[in-house]
């Protein structure tokens, strides 16, 4: 659920350069 909120807020313009989504990427935050 985390990735679908992470990749939702990237797609909707409010994470500039993808940062949050990059950052739980590599936290292993998203579980695909």
């Amino acid at each position: 659920m985390m990735a679908q909120i992470t990749a939702a807020e990237a797609l909707a313009g409010r994470d500039n350069f993808c940062m949050k989504y990059l950052k739980a990427y590599r936290a292993k935050k998203l579980e695909v």
